[in-house]
């Protein structure tokens, strides 16, 4: 339907602009060359002409717009975050309560790249403001522009989303909040009191789409795997949690990380043939085969929880983190289907046979 209504303007266009006339003013005077002069009518030859030169610009028009690129593109988003406490000893007198402690920080780390990069550094990000779900917002772009990533977090949640298409786009970014140590278990950023229970809770939207991955024929580099080979797009997101602590007589541990993922690839069209032995005839036939290929779109929501139990006595510490990751490819040109390489073959040699003509004339 695209491809139909394309043709359809450019033909429009053609019309428009080969039949348009400029009236022949009397500007030859003050220097000025006359580019048209209108006639009383056109004669069969004028206008099988004008038909031609709306063909032309037609079969030109249409092959640029119908240009499309491998893209490849990811976004996830954490809304709805809520604090749930129970209190487990309703007796006692002692309200339950939480902080979130001063080690919390909000993190975006990451690099796009592309094909336009040479002697330049890689772009990449480190920013990291503190607070849990601190006010934060960026967009990273590679050289070439092929390749795009935004974030933002704030109160109502955390969003990520990235963007690749043409030669070599790649992306690959992260957005936490929590905790500001990857490694040091002994850093905890959450407080719970005695005897409470804390229940974490978020929801969560994943979507990647791979597309218009290039035909490959037999033998072709791109018909060969690998991880940058194609168009891929990934998305992830996970909550985790980890506490433990010997008092009382009790000794609790706890690790927990629960989270979701989608991907997505673009699978080529795969052209390959082989000579078969025809006995009836004696000789060896050709016979192809075509594998077509296609786009990939992934789609996930849905709640992660996580809980804090502490039955002790006191206060207990743990370990509290959000997080989210785009990760993608956009790996080929842009390169029109051999069917708009012959219209714009035939467009392009109308057009210059119409100008050689008028030359002459």
């Amino acid at each position: 339907m695209v491809a139909k209504a394309m043709w359809a303007f450019s033909w429009r266009f053609g019309q428009f602009v080969v039949a348009r006339k400029v009236r022949a003013l009397s500007l030859s005077q003050a220097g000025f060359p006359i580019i048209f002069r209108e006639k009383p009518y056109l004669s069969s030859q004028g206008a099988y002409m004008k038909r031609m030169n709306s063909l032309a610009l037609a079969c030109v028009l249409s092959t640029l717009s119908g240009t499309v690129f491998a893209a490849s593109s990811a976004s996830a988003s954490v809304t709805g975050i809520k604090f749930q406490l129970i209190d487990l000893a309703p007796d006692d007198g002692v309200a339950p309560s939480f902080t979130l402690g001063d080690d919390n920080v909000t993190m975006a780390y990451g690099w796009v790249d592309d094909v336009g990069r040479t002697s330049t550094p890689l772009p990449q990000v480190m920013q990291s403001t503190p607070g849990w779900l601190a006010n934060q917002s960026g967009r990273l772009t590679s050289t070439s522009s092929t390749a795009v990533v935004d974030w933002s977090a704030g109160a109502e949640g955390l969003g990520l989303s990235a963007s690749a298409q043409g030669l070599g786009g790649q992306y690959n970014l992260s957005l936490v909040t929590g905790d500001g140590s990857d490694s040091d278990y002994l850093v905890r950023n959450l407080r719970l009191s005695a005897n409470s229970l804390l229940n974490v809770e978020l929801s969560y939207s994943l979507d990647a789409l791979a597309s218009n991955a290039p035909a490959c024929v037999k033998d072709d580099v791109c018909a060969r795997w690998s991880s940058f080979s194609t168009e891929r797009a990934n998305a992830s997101v996970g909550l985790s949690l980890s506490y433990n602590y010997l008092e009382d007589g009790l000794n609790v541990g706890y690790s927990k990380l629960v989270r979701d993922s989608v991907q997505a690839m673009a699978s080529p069209g795969i052209e390959a043939g082989a000579y078969i032995f025809d006995e009836g005839t004696g000789d060896l036939q050709l016979v192809s085969e075509e594998v077509p290929g296609h786009d990939q779109a992934s789609h996930a929501e849905g709640i992660l929880k996580v809980s804090f139990f502490n039955a002790s006595q006191s206060d207990q510490l743990a370990k509290l983190r959000i997080g989210m990751s785009v990760w993608g490819a956009g790996n080929t040109l842009a390169v029109p289907e051999p069917s708009q390489f012959y219209l714009f073959a035939l467009g392009s040699g109308a057009l210059y046979a119409r100008l050689r003509r008028n030359r002459t004339a």
